[in-house]
């Protein structure tokens, strides 16, 4: 998924939920992020507690 990003967008942030632990919402405001892609396996998503951090 990254390279059809990198390759339609100036500029792209990845983020890891696993080990980010700040708050998303903050990242993209000091950045100036307007568009935000949430993607994830949905069997992960289920059993993944570390997606309930994402702030």
């Amino acid at each position: 998924m990254a390279q059809f990003l990198c390759q339609n967008y100036e500029e792209v942030h990845f983020i890891d939920p696993r080990y980010y632990k700040a708050s998303v919402t903050e990242y993209a405001s000091k950045n100036n992020i307007t568009d935000i892609l949430f993607l994830y396996n949905v069997s992960n998503i289920i059993s993944d507690m570390g997606v309930l951090s994402i702030k």
